[in-house]
């Protein structure tokens, strides 16, 4: 395993907030009352949240338009556990007011990452980006060197 799965190449744009405490990622499931496969726990514990080139990583630390606690409760209570999923955790967003997302899977110690269409309301079939967030994270890197070369 790499070390440093997030690590981001030279050559980009960045920056993180700066990784977050295991309390604090605690305290961050217990509000938002799950807790967070592995894989997303190591990167807010090593980068907490930020931005690679255009693209805004949601954890912990930073803007609140990148915190993962109030965005989660936020899209809960506007739009309603039956249209943005008790089940989903916001982790990137398009900017078109849909979202990438961790979806839990029960049992599992890593969750997919799938793709949220606010349009398409409740009860939607969710397109499965990544079988886990650090290979998520892996093939966004390669989408924003894709973008910039």
């Amino acid at each position: 395993m790499n070390e440093n799965p997030f690590e981001v190449p030279d050559g980009l744009e960045y920056e993180f907030a700066g990784g977050a405490s295991a309390d604090v990622v605690a305290a961050a499931e217990r509000k938002i009352g799950m807790k967070f496969p592995a894989a997303f726990r190591r990167f807010l514990e090593r980068h907490g949240s930020g931005f690679v080139e255009h693209q805004e990583f949601i954890g912990l630390g930073g803007p609140a338009h990148r915190d993962v606690v109030e965005l989660t409760r936020t899209l809960r209570r506007e739009l309603g556990e039956e249209v943005f999923q008790r089940d989903l955790i916001p982790v990137l967003a398009d900017g078109y007011g849909n979202y990438e997302c961790l979806r839990e899977s029960a049992g599992q110690n890593e969750w997919p990452v799938v793709f949220w269409r606010h349009e398409a309301g409740a009860h939607q079939e969710l397109e499965v980006l990544a079988q886990d967030y650090e290979a998520w994270f892996g093939q966004t890197i390669v989408e924003i060197l894709d973008q910039v070369d």
